[in-house]
């Protein structure tokens, strides 16, 4: 893990995140610090069925596979290519205080977009890679309901503090994953709502 100061105008450096292996990328058998959260939310709808070219489930599966669900405020993605495709490293620039971030790295270990259980799923799960503060997964999805049309974002991860400094600092962190994941499906909706707007303004 990066400590940037911003007013050094010290910039992240994925490059030696590239070579890094991943942390476990299974679930560990100790559960005693593994933490889950799922947030999930409606963000609108369109005609039932397979997602449509250029409708909102396509937009916002755009937005997520830009690594841009997180608001602006929160996390500056540092990505060598979009959009994201399996094996491909996602730098996290973290923005903790003013004037300071924390930068991190996972690596895309899938992608999706296939339909399952009348369920149409579009996204990437990935795992963190070592020297990241936590071991664990997340999975950011698009999910449209073929037979209604209701779209839902989610994102689903488990992690366990790894390293020394997020051990000392486990409630803290926690606090933090969860502010990032609430945050990412609140800026998922609004954007929802802004392209639903100019959808039907066009």
């Amino acid at each position: 893990m990066q400590i940037l100061f911003r007013p050094l105008r010290r910039k992240p450096d994925l490059a030696p995140w590239l070579i890094r292996e991943t942390w476990q990328s299974t679930r560990p058998r100790e559960e005693r610090l593994v933490r889950e959260n799922a947030f999930t939310g409606s963000v609108g709808r369109e005609s039932p069925g397979e997602p449509i070219p250029g409708g909102l489930h396509r937009a916002l599966a755009a937005v997520v596979f830009s690594y841009r669900a997180f608001p602006e405020s929160l996390v500056t993605p540092n990505l060598l290519r979009t959009p994201l495709e399996t094996g491909d490293t996602v730098g996290t620039q973290y923005h903790l205080f003013p004037g300071i971030d924390l930068f991190f790295a996972s690596r895309v270990l899938e992608t999706f977009d296939a339909p399952q259980d009348g369920i149409w799923r579009t996204g990437f799960t990935y795992t963190t890679i070592v020297e990241h503060p936590v071991m664990g997964s997340e999975t950011f999805s698009v999910e449209k309901n073929l037979a209604t049309g209701e779209i839902n974002v989610a994102l689903r991860s488990w992690s366990q503090p790894i390293t020394r400094f997020a051990r000392c600092f486990a409630t803290p962190c926690r606090i933090l994953q969860a502010r990032a994941g609430r945050a990412a499906v609140v800026r998922l909706r609004k954007m929802a709502e802004e392209l639903s707007c100019s959808m039907d303004d066009a």
